[in-house]
């Protein structure tokens, strides 16, 4: 092994020691994040503790992933990749705590923080052994190496300056770059600096030190980020003409998008890792960080389903539907993307057709709905439909649409004609909303009312491309499905039926197997829409192959799910549920992805 593997194997094995665990259990000394240290509000930062990742890691990190990617670097890289790779699939760590970030002194002056802490098994003689001659003072290159690696490691020992050095708080090592390293209660402790590092170790004695953050979860992997918009605006002016291109315009661009918040924004997010499922639950205060009065932002209700509008029949695939409440003057607020002179403009235009601010206020009041699924005949194939609804109010929608497709300029701009609204579907003429559904109680009718639909000619194109409105001229509709599925409801999967009967502001699902068949159903037919396409951009014979080959894989993740509820204060409650499924190593997607890719290539190259 040359010396320039041996260099890029220790610089690799720095930070992933340092960062990458393998559980087994939580029997350890102390909790690393206990020796995390209190941080200024005006500051940015991210802090983590991982525990129990050993089923993740080993799903990564088995020899056939390990010689997969090992594959796509050249030989010198590869044997670096490889020997990286199996230490830390094999490192004794059991959990790690860090947190990485920026602050500013009484200056106002930028200043970079790193602090990290890992934990061993106690009843392990071994590391504790090593433990103890770490933080004694006397420890030689091997001892953290292989302490941190295991004995496969020592050989890498050579190439790990470790220089003893004393603080205020101990006996502690310097790296290289400023990274100081310590021993204290079980952990081994990592920083930036050596004053990061003294800090760590008086985090440790006492509790009053550490980091606050206001936790709404209990569970013991866990990310909590910190952003303050001054800390932004600092380090956005400091970067200054010097600093690369790319870098200022990142910082004037974060800068810029959190323009509205008045302060600090803390985000929790929590992991939790099941043998069928996969669990983040994340937490922020929105309402604190934008200043909201919650007597002028009053959060609406949540609803059943969050006031999702459901129709189209055949089966849903994906679904996003949300509570909505907004104002003209909220929109703009919420999409500072839209300048003064532009947003002036908009309303300037909705004024000219006869679109008031209450009529935009009523439709925004309700609900919003994005689904795909349903049936629609597309160029004489069966597909998929998909359609935005957004339900309001007061029949604001019907009016819009109206004047919408009156005038002149903007009914122009789609060859849209009317269509017969399928029996039992109109609206009896006087008649609001007369069966459809009030969005604050729930989920739309299918079969609610309509009192307008529109359509392109089938003439200039074979798409059931639709406009209307529904629920009464409450729902405002448009999307691809065909008319005589307008008054069906879809089947929806298991996990998505339990989902839309909770009471919730934001749901969203993906049905991932569901998806994954119809793909494999649209390859298995010829003439179907899929192959149709295919055929048009490349050569059938050398294309389909190599998708059914993908397609062929089982998928890990199988149905996604989430929902978000807002609670009084502001704050946002979200929660992500993946369905997993055991794949066989023959199965699994990434490595014919990877293949597929590697043909692609050579094919391209010859």
């Amino acid at each position: 092994m040359t010396v320039t593997v041996v260099k890029k194997i220790a610089a690799g094995l720095l930070l992933a020691a340092l960062l990458l665990t393998v559980a087994c259990s939580p029997n350890w000394a102390a909790n690393p994040a206990d020796a995390l240290s209190a941080k200024p509000d005006r500051s940015i930062y991210l802090a983590a503790r991982v525990n129990n990742l050993g089923v993740l890691l080993k799903d990564v990190l088995t020899p056939q992933y390990i010689e997969m990617l090992a594959s796509y670097a050249d030989s010198e890289d590869a044997q670096a990749f490889r020997l990286i790779a199996n230490l830390v699939a094999n490192t004794p760590v059991e959990a790690v705590a860090f947190i990485a970030g920026t602050g500013l002194n009484s200056k106002g002056t930028p200043k970079g923080f790193l602090q990290a802490a890992m934990a061993f098994p106690k009843d392990n003689a071994r590391t504790a052994e090593k433990l103890k001659i770490i933080e004694s003072g006397k420890a030689r290159p091997e001892d953290v190496v292989t302490l941190l690696l295991g004995d496969g490691a020592l050989l890498l020992a050579a190439a790990f300056p470790l220089e003893p050095a004393k603080g205020d708080f101990g006996p502690y090592y310097t790296i290289r770059n400023g990274v100081s390293i310590a021993a204290r209660d079980g952990l081994l402790l990592a920083a930036l600096s050596s004053k990061d590092l003294g800090a760590s170790v008086a985090a440790l004695k006492d509790k009053e030190t550490r980091l606050a953050f206001k936790r709404r979860f209990s569970g013991a992997s866990y990310a909590l980020m910190h952003i303050d918009p001054s800390t932004i605006a600092a380090l956005s002016k400091s970067a200054g003409k010097s600093a690369p291109n790319e870098l200022r315009d990142a910082l004037t661009n974060l800068r810029d998008n959190i323009g509205i918040i008045k302060e600090p924004l803390e985000v929790e997010t929590n992991f939790k890792l099941n043998s069928d499922s996969f669990l983040v639950a994340s937490a922020a205060n929105v309402g604190a960080a934008l200043g909201m009065d919650q007597e002028d932002h009053a959060v609406p209700k949540s609803v059943k389903g969050a006031g999702a509008f459901l129709t189209g029949g055949g089966k849903a695939l994906a679904l996003i539907a949300g509570v909505t409440a907004m104002s003209a003057e909220d929109f703009s607020i919420a999409n500072p993307q839209f300048d003064p002179e532009t947003w002036g403009k908009l309303k300037a235009e909705a004024v000219r057709i006869g679109i008031t601010d209450k009529d935009l206020a009523s439709l925004f009041t309700g609900s919003m709905t994005f689904f795909l699924g349903g049936r629609a005949t597309i160029m004489g194939q069966p597909a998929p439909g998909m359609y935005v609804a957004v339900t309001g109010k007061n029949g604001a929608a019907g009016k819009i649409l109206s004047l919408l497709l009156a005038d002149e300029k903007t009914g122009g701009a789609l060859p849209l004609k009317s269509l017969s609204i399928p029996k039992g579907l109109a609206s009896p003429k006087g008649s609001a909303n007369p069966k459809g559904s009030d969005s604050s109680k729930g989920l739309a009718n299918p079969k609610s009312s309509w009192v307008a639909l529109y359509g392109l000619d089938p003439a200039l194109v074979s798409v059931p491309f639709l406009v209307g409105a529904a629920d009464g001229g409450d729902t405002l509709f448009l999307g691809i499905l065909d008319t005589d599925a307008l008054g069906a409801a879809p089947a929806m999967p298991p996990k998505a039926a339990e989902l839309l009967d909770k009471k919730t502001h934001i749901v969203s699902f993906v049905d991932t197997a569901g998806a994954w068949e119809y793909l494999r159903e649209q390859m298995k037919d010829s003439g179907s829409l899929l192959r149709t396409a295919m055929a048009l951009v490349d050569d059938d014979s050398t294309t389909v192959p190599l998708v059914n080959y993908v397609l062929d894989a089982s998928l890990r993740v199988n149905f996604v799910r989430s929902w978000v509820t807002v609670l009084a204060d502001g704050t946002y409650m979200k929660f992500v549920d993946f369905s997993l499924t055991d794949v066989p190593p023959s199965k699994s997607l990434l490595p014919r992805l990877l293949e597929v890719g590697n043909r692609i290539s050579e094919t391209l190259g010859e």
